[in-house]
């Protein structure tokens, strides 16, 4: 399959990030994608830099939390339809038990829910990462989706920190996780990347991050955090088989998930576990 990464400078209208969806959709068709993936919250800036009750971005909040009968999640939905092709969206939504989640959508290429959207498992809580001010853990776990290349599963931005998080979708047969994600330039990149080669080592499975990139900077403000970009793609032997500058792009990687399968047969550790042992 070919696995298309829309690496986004964000705007702070949701609006103009919507026609940058749908301009990048397009484009992925164009470079004869199968599938295309964005960052974390991919219609706003990152709010959770702050604590909501004094956020910059107070005022706008409710317009971005979306609702499954939002208009612009049937226009995404549509465009995947009419595009032909499949996709992933990360969205901050209020599902209809009143919690607003960290949500990816996973939809085929005939714009129908591919599963139960994914939700934030591990909701972060420190410095210039208030996610507990804004999103619910989610309530069903780690789900993978069964599409026409393969099993395909998403471990949003935080959750991949956890060792189980990988895992648990690997164990459910995932070749490929895909991780939305919001990575900053004040943050250990080199770590961040060294630790999923090392998961898709031990996992036997593709990684694709797919980050944002550019500063972003509040009206009334003259400091914001800068995003990293650097999305990427890394094959079941660990190795990076793609890779993004810090700048706005999209890039298109092959994959081939029956290697999966063969790495997992030469590597049986999935089947060699001990998780009588696992119990703490």
């Amino acid at each position: 399959m070919h696995l298309a990464l829309a690496q986004m400078n964000i705007s702070p209208s949701l609006n103009d990030n919507m026609e940058t969806t749908e301009a990048y959709i397009r484009q992925a068709k164009a470079a004869d994608a199968d599938m295309i993936m964005f960052p974390e919250v991919q219609l706003t800036p990152f709010f959770p830099t702050y604590r909501r009750e004094d956020s910059p971005y107070r005022d706008g909040l409710d317009q971005w939390c979306l609702e499954f009968q939002s208009p612009q999640v049937a226009q995404l939905l549509g465009i995947c339809h009419s595009q032909d092709i499949a996709a992933s969206f990360n969205l901050w939504m209020r599902w209809p038990d009143g919690n607003a989640y960290d949500t990816s959508i996973t939809v085929d290429h005939t714009g129908t829910l591919a599963g139960e959207p994914a939700r934030m498992v591990h909701v972060a809580q420190n410095k210039g990462f208030f996610e507990g001010d804004y999103y619910a853990p989610s309530p069903s776990g780690f789900i993978t989706y069964d599409l026409p290349w393969g099993k395909i599963a998403v471990v949003i931005c935080y959750d991949r920190h956890f060792p189980e998080s990988i895992r648990s979708v690997a164990l459910q047969g995932a070749q490929l996780v895909l991780i939305p994600a919001v990575n900053r330039t004040d943050e250990p990149l080199g770590i961040f990347e060294a630790e999923l080669r090392a998961a898709a080592y031990q996992n036997g499975c593709y990684i694709a991050l797919c980050n944002r990139c550019g500063k972003e900077v509040p009206q009334e403000s003259t400091e914001g955090p800068t995003f990293a970009g650097q999305s990427l793609v890394i094959n079941p032997d660990g190795e990076i088989i793609g890779k993004a500058e810090d700048a706005e792009s999209l890039f298109v990687a092959t994959i081939d998930l029956a290697q999966s399968d063969a790495v997992r047969a030469k590597r049986p550790y999935l089947q060699q576990r001990r998780p009588d042992h696992y119990e703490q």
